[in-house]
C-alpha cells in the first residue's frame, strides 16, 4: 500500500478502526500514530487485544486506550443509532455512553489537538 500510495503522490497514512469494549457496549475510534512510538504504541494496544479477544475480535478496554495517550490521532466515530448517544440508565452493567468515552478519552490523550470527533459514521 505504502508503495502504490507513493507512485501515484498520495501521501500514507497509517492507521486502524479499534473497536472498544465497554460493558454492554462497544465503540469505534480510529488511531493514526504520527512516529515510530505512537506505532509501537497502537501494536502493542492491537496485540494485548489479540491476546485477551483472539485475532478475530480484539478485546480492548478503556484502561487499555492509555496507550493512545502520545502523539497518536485519535478519532471517536459515533453510534449507528441516535438512542446510544444517550446515557446508560442501567447501573447493573459497567456500560459507558459515547459522550462517557469521549471524556474518558480527553482525559487520556496528553495532546488534545490529537482528539477528535467524527461528526457522521461516514460508513456502514
Amino acid at each position: 500500500a505504502h508503495t502504490a500510495a507513493k507512485e501515484h503522490g498520495i501521501r500514507y497514512l497509517v492507521g486502524c478502526r479499534i473497536e472498544v469494549e465497554t460493558g454492554g457496549s462497544r465503540h469505534a475510534l480510529l488511531a493514526y500514530p504520527t512516529n515510530r512510538r505512537a506505532y509501537g504504541n497502537l501494536c502493542r494496544l492491537l496485540t494485548t487485544g489479540n491476546l485477551r479477544g483472539g485475532k478475530d475480535a480484539p478485546a480492548i478496554t478503556l484502561s487499555d486506550l492509555s496507550l493512545l495517550r502520545h502523539d497518536t490521532v485519535v478519532v471517536l466515530v459515533p453510534p449507528r443509532s441516535v438512542h446510544d448517544y444517550t446515557a446508560r440508565t442501567d447501573t447493573r452493567r459497567e456500560d459507558v455512553s459515547f459522550e462517557e468515552l469521549a471524556v474518558h478519552l480527553f482525559e487520556v490523550v496528553h495532546e488534545r489537538e490529537l482528539l477528535s470527533i467524527a461528526l457522521s459514521r461516514g460508513y456502514n
